[in-house]
C-alpha cells in the first residue's frame, strides 16, 4: 500500500488541511463522553491533552516551515520537517484540548491558504534538509496532512482507549 499523501496535488492537500478542525473535533466530541480522563496516559504512553498539544506542535512547526520553504531564496529546513522520527516535543502539554485542536486546525488552514496561493513552479522548488536530501514546499504541505492524520488516528484509538475504560 502506498502513500496517499505523497500524491497530493495541491488543491487536495489544501483541502485535507482545511478538513482537519472538523476531523479534530469529532475526536474532542467522543472524548466528552471520558472528559474527567484526558489526561490519564492511555495506549500511546500519552494522554489527550499530550496527544492534542503535539498535533498543535506539529503543524506550527511544519507549517512555519512551509513559509520558510516559499519565502527564502535558498531555504533549508530542519529534518523534523519530513520525518516523523526527527520530531520530539519536550513539555507539550501547555493547551487545553479545545485550545490545541484550535491551535493545530489555524496553523493547519494557513499552511492551505499558502498552498493554495503559491503556484506550481513555487510549490515545487527544491528546499534543502538539514543532514541531506531535499524536499519541496508542497512536499512539506504533503507531509503536514499526513502527520496530523497519522495523530488524529492516534488520539482516536486514545478515545476509544478512554470510553472503554
Amino acid at each position: 500500500m502506498g502513500d496517499r499523501f505523497a500524491g497530493l496535488a495541491p488543491r487536495d492537500t489544501a483541502i485535507t488541511l482545511r478538513s482537519l478542525r472538523r476531523r479534530y473535533k469529532g475526536a474532542a466530541a467522543l472524548a466528552r463522553e471520558a472528559e474527567n480522563r484526558h489526561t490519564a496516559v492511555g495506549p500511546s504512553s500519552s494522554s489527550l491533552i499530550d496527544l492534542a498539544n503535539e498535533a498543535a506542535q506539529i503543524s506550527a512547526m511544519i507549517g512555519n516551515e512551509i513559509d520558510r520553504s516559499l519565502d527564502h531564496e535558498t531555504p533549508v529546513v530542519p529534518s523534523a520537517a519530513i520525518e516523523a522520527s526527527e520530531r520530539h516535543f519536550v513539555g507539550t502539554t501547555t493547551l487545553d484540548l479545545a485550545a490545541a485542536i484550535a491551535e493545530m486546525a489555524d496553523q493547519a488552514e494557513l499552511a492551505a491558504d499558502r498552498i493554495e496561493r503559491s503556484t506550481a513552479s513555487q510549490l515545487s522548488r527544491p528546499v534543502s534538509v538539514v543532514g541531506g536530501g531535499s524536499t519541496t514546499p508542497l512536499a512539506l504541505g504533503q507531509e503536514m496532512a499526513r502527520s496530523l492524520i497519522r495523530q488524529l488516528d492516534t488520539i482516536t484509538t486514545h478515545v476509544e482507549w478512554m470510553i472503554a475504560s
